[in-house]
């Protein structure tokens, strides 16, 4: 037997360590506890597989770090097994405490990480209402204080950190002070109601272990793929030591120059020899170099002297611009080793941070047609979880955003709610836009009212009449039941006991069952039965949707195993395994090794600190050494091949660098260069939108090469990648060649095509030639057709609309609505007061404010009887429009040089009266005829003021257009891109019987702009002799944008002019027009150049 800290050490002479003679040495130990250590790939764990097979079956028990590593150790022993073999007990830890416990005769009551942080939140929230928590208490509210003290006690414990040990080494106040009044309460919490948490289990069992409870225990313990053992659990072991299981452990640690890298294990050790004392027993193990990769690369990385070797034949490197091109590379990698023969189960896919990679190796290996095994996925970021959150948010507020994201989720079954249609959302979603409803309960039922309670067009007292709502039209008993569907949803989220009973009640798992992908189904109902769970636990507790989204953040749901031919774990959970292949991504500086962040509650200096007072955390100094072994066990754990991937760039070009440790494994090969010399590097640009033709992995990037093999031949040799697209692919190729097309003919110079907005159908053209050949039009179609034909085009011809976002802002109302309808009272209000038509300028100041002030409260009561929820900056925004408008008026009470009598307000034509609209009733019902150059076309509109006025010798009637801000520049009149001017002239000449000078556009602010007979130039008024020919221009261009209608012509083309230098940024079909001003510029050159131009 050996003495104190004595070593065996195996192959020490010359000759490598076998199986026989280390497990020789074991049984050598005489029952005294083992360490057997030595560097990676020394044959440890096939050590303990020995051992293992060496006792009869049942008589030693296996402890793995994680699930991962006790499956790799049960399949490693069976494969190794050669007779009857019962199923090897390999556990955890947590496992092991269980069993402990329940020996002591105590039901194990374990809270769930769920469970832990809900009572984390509750005993923050008791603190802070006990005003104890003055730094900590205004977070109290925020998710990050609940997860930073859930890390933090997390530490403290798996440290053995009792509260008392905490409360001598803390600080009296601050931060230290506040941490330690949470990590009491919690702790008391615990103790009070015979809870544990994982590490509180632990500790309970020790407890119970020096209280030399009775119970049953194997032979033997062998501990395998552990790089580290808290306190709690090297103090079970040597409590299970004494009562006389044969301990055995395994610890990658060799002295052979690497301290650093070795400091994590090394502290790992002595804290074992400081457990076990005299009666330990270590092995160390020293293999000879080896010829395998894994030998290779362990033996160079971190060495400070390594000698110079050759690149490795089996190591190759991926340097990519961004982590999406890493992973594609990596899984064409896998993908070939696959087709060269390798197996399911012999590639493993190796990252630091799953969070990180994960998602990307998922979808892109997946598109590659690799299964791999998935990750686990937070529970509260998956669909069907989000979903029933947001039903759960939805109190006290009733945000129209959240009620929407509920309506429109495909999870959403209005059937469940009652006899509700599958309609019933899009007419929610309508009555929420359209009728502006911000938040509030109430606010929802009110909207459906007053829409149900609208006139319907030329349908009154019919119940099938259908009302419009923005793009949707609705009858009144669809609408009220929209109205029913909203209020029984609400209904359900304040009366569901549970978020459990919540996803039966709304018929959660039936709209899953009902979703055509398979893989999505499964999904959702694992996170369904997940979320079961987690409820038959928390069934006592009444929680808020806010308190359990952040709980569940510590909860993943577990993925499928079945089907994957490739392992993907991060480096941690790697450190035990093997594999022929690995694919080692991740290795950039900042992920690889992991940039360790200040803790937000427990500093460097607190670790400083403590550690003096007797209580030891781990030092950031401790957690670079741990980065630097976990790499070194990720390189490690290939026995055939291993590649590596690093980003040279992000996506957004912005550049990154290989990982300092990787720089390290390469400089004594000669570095990144020489494995480039012999071609073993693989580098993907920014370039590089096509793989090579050896490389293609994927449909995508089968379509991708078939197409630019297109235009060059290099890039598609013998047009495999394109006849593989023709075989299976033929319809996607169709769809990519039609969009080549399209994109072909737009940029076509002379010649205005299909793709530019010219529609060249003949029915087509005959059905727009029947529309607008008689149509009735309105200045503002007219306008938006001299603005951009295209945008006509969808607004008219399409009726597309963009959706109305409800909005509380400082124009809760339409403002120009509102002061036309204003000025038409104070209008009407004095021509009555006096008997015809008048000059404001005779009217007192004070009656003018009167009937202004009459005129405002007025509307006022019209729209508050329509809108409840005005929100609180109405009044300010009232005051503001009160302020403009009698700006206005007074400066209408100035007009030196001319006479003005004012005698028509909003004068309509061709529009029919809708009950309570405000119009002049010397309009007409029918509309006019307005004849241009190019043909007569009918108008109807309403025209807000006709004056009658004398200036410069002239006398007649002058129309007069209201503007909120800007007036029309004067190009924009004779390009037709303003028309109301000439037109409502026009149409006052014929209405009324008396010849018109033209119109005048007013702005509330002051400016004015004339299009008439008469010009006013700084305050005196004069004969415009070029009034006729701008008229006959003006005319000239609306009739030509009508027969360019009725010819399909609607081109993306936005005027330039009178201000305009681009399309608009704020129109709402900017997103599909496709509109390029590049492409424009080469249509319009070339046919200024001497091209046809169809137009």
């Amino acid at each position: 037997m050996a003495t104190a800290h004595q070593f065996v050490t195996m192959g020490s002479m010359g000759c490598g360590p076998t199986n026989s003679n280390m497990l020789e040495a074991i049984r050598g130990a005489g029952g005294c506890p083992v360490v057997l250590r030595g560097p990676a790939a020394s044959g440890k764990t096939s050590a303990i597989i020995d051992f293992y097979l060496s006792l009869p079956p049942g008589r030693c028990m296996l402890l793995a770090p994680n699930a991962r590593a006790g499956d790799d150790l049960k399949r490693r022993i069976m494969a190794r097994s050669s007779g009857i073999l019962i199923r090897p007990e390999v556990i955890t830890f947590g496992a092991l405490a269980g069993r402990i416990v329940a020996a002591g005769g105590k039901a194990a009551r374990v809270i769930s990480p769920v469970q832990r942080r809900l009572l984390i939140r509750r005993v923050v929230a008791l603190l802070n209402q006990r005003r104890e928590l003055r730094l900590l208490g205004p977070l109290a509210d925020t998710p990050g204080l609940v997860n930073s003290l859930d890390a933090a006690i997390a530490e403290l414990k798996r440290a053995g950190a009792e509260p008392q040990a905490l409360a001598r080494a803390a600080a009296r106040t601050g931060r230290q002070a506040e941490l330690l009044k949470v990590y009491q309460a919690y702790q008391q919490h615990l103790v009070d109601n015979n809870l544990y948490d994982a590490d509180g289990l632990q500790w309970e069992a020790r407890r119970l272990l020096d209280e030399q409870i009775q119970m049953q225990h194997p032979d033997a313990i062998a501990a395998d793929g552990f790089i580290d053992f808290s306190p709690t659990q090297l103090a079970i072991l040597a409590g299970m030591s004494r009562r006389g299981p044969h301990i055995v452990l395994t610890l990658p640690y060799d002295e052979d120059g690497r301290s650093r890298m070795w400091r994590w294990t090394a502290r790992t050790l002595n804290g074992i020899r400081r457990q076990f004392g005299a009666n330990l027993q270590e092995i160390a193990i020293k293999p000879e170099a080896g010829m395998d990769i894994s030998r290779q690369l362990a033996d160079i990385v971190f060495q400070d002297d390594a000698p110079t070797v050759a690149p490795s034949n089996n190591l190759r490197l991926i340097a990519a611009c961004s982590r999406d091109a890493e992973v594609r590379q990596a899984a064409t990698v896998a993908k070939r080793l696959l087709l060269d023969g390798a197996k399911a189960g012999e590639i493993a896919v190796v990252v630091r941070s799953l969070e990180t990679y994960g998602p990307a190796i998922g979808r892109i290996f997946t598109q590659c047609g690799v299964p791999v095994s998935a990750a686990a996925e937070p529970l509260a970021s998956m669909g069907v979880i989000c979903y029933l959150l947001d039903v759960m948010s939805l109190a006290p507020n009733y945000r129209h955003q959240d009620v929407l994201a509920v309506i429109k989720s495909s999870y959403f079954n209005p059937a469940a709610l009652g006899d509700f249609g599958p309609s019933a959302p899009a007419v929610a979603e309508m009555i929420i836009r359209w009728g502006n409803v911000v938040q509030s309960r109430a606010a929802y039922s009110d909207a459906a009212g007053r829409f149900a309670n609208r006139q319907a067009v030329n349908e009154e007292d019919d119940d099938q009449a259908q009302i419009e709502i923005g793009p949707l039209a609705a009858s009144p008993q669809a609408i009220l039941s929209a109205g029913k569907m909203l209020e029984a949803l609400f209904d359900l989220a304040l009366s569901a006991a549970n978020v459990s009973e919540l996803a039966g009640r709304l018929g959660v798992r039936e709209s899953v069952l009902g979703m055509g992908d398979d893989e999505l189904v499964a999904r959702d109902l694992r996170a369904l039965c997940e979320l079961e769970s987690i409820c038959r636990d928390l069934s006592a507790e009444a929680l808020d949707a806010a308190a359990l989204r952040q709980a569940l953040g510590a909860v993943s749901c577990p993925p499928p195993s079945p089907g994957a031919v490739v392992d993907v774990m991060d480096a941690l959970d790697a450190r035990s395994l093997r594999y022929k292949h690995v694919i080692l991504l991740g290795a950039t500086e900042g992920q690889f090794p992991r940039s360790g962040a200040e803790g937000a509650l427990i500093s460097e200096g607190d670790r400083r600190s403590w550690s003096a007072m007797g209580l030891a955390l781990d030092s950031r100094g401790d957690l670079t050494s741990r980065e630097m072994l976990l790499f070194y066990l990720a390189v490690s754990r290939a026995d055939e091949s291993l590649t590596v991937g690093f980003m040279e760039a992000d996506s957004s070009g912005r550049a990154s660098q290989m990982s300092s440790f990787l720089e390290n494994l390469l400089g004594p090969m000669g570095g990144i260069e020489a494995l480039a010399s012999e071609g073993r590097v693989t580098r993907i640009s920014h370039g590089r939108f096509v793989p090579p033709a050896d490389e293609i992995c994927s449909p995508s990037e089968a379509m991708s090469s078939a197409i630019a093999g297109l235009f060059n031949p290099q890039i598609d040799p013998g047009a495999s990648a394109l006849a593989w697209v023709v075989a299976h692919e033929g319809h996607s190729l169709r769809r990519i060649c039609a969009g080549l097309i399209a994109n072909n003919r737009r940029w076509t110079p002379l010649e205005w095509n299909a793709f530019d907005g010219w529609i060249d159908q003949p029915p087509l053209q005959r059905a727009l030639q029947e529309r607008f050949g008689g149509a009735v039009f309105s200045c503002s179609q007219l306008n938006t057709y001299g603005q951009c034909p295209w945008r006509f085009f969808a607004q008219y011809v399409l009726n597309l609309s963009p959706l109305e976002q409800p909005q509380r802002r400082l124009e809760p109302v339409g403002r120009g609505g509102f002061c036309h309808d204003v000025l038409f009272g104070v209008m009407k209000q004095i021509r009555d007061r006096l008997g015809g038509p008048f000059d404001l300028a005779d009217v007192p100041e004070d009656v003018l404010r009167s009937e202004l002030e009459s005129a405002v409260a007025a509307q006022c009561r019209r729209i508050e009887s329509r809108r409840q929820d005005l929100g609180p900056l109405w009044p300010v925004q009232l005051e503001q429009m009160k302020r403009d408008l009698w700006g206005y008026l007074k400066t209408q009470r100035r007009h030196e040089g001319m006479k003005v009598l004012s005698t028509h307000f909003e004068l309509p034509f061709g529009m029919k009266s809708e009950g309570d609209d405000l119009r002049d009733a010397t309009g007409s019902d029918e509309p006019v005829t307005i004849q241009t150059p190019s043909g007569d076309i009918l108008l109807r509109g309403k025209i807000d003021r006709v004056d009658d006025v004398e200036a410069a010798g002239l006398e007649g009637l002058l129309v007069v257009d209201y503007k909120q801000k800007r007036v029309p520049h004067s190009q924009h009149i004779l390009e037709g891109v303003s028309v109301q001017a000439p037109l409502y002239a026009l149409a006052a000449e014929i209405i009324l019987g008396r010849s018109c000078l033209g119109g005048a556009y007013h702005s509330l602010a002051g400016e004015q702009r004339w299009f008439a007979a008469i010009r006013k130039f700084r305050g005196d008024m004069s004969v415009d002799g070029s009034y006729p020919d701008n008229l006959r221009e003006s005319l000239r261009r609306v009739g030509e944008s009508v027969q360019a209608m009725q010819r399909g012509e609607f081109p993306p083309r936005p005027f330039i002019g009178g201000g305009m230098k681009t399309c608009p940024p704020y129109c709402p079909y900017r997103m599909i027009c496709h509109y390029s001003p590049a492409r424009q510029e080469v249509k319009l050159r070339a046919i200024d150049e001497g091209g046809d131009d169809d137009e």
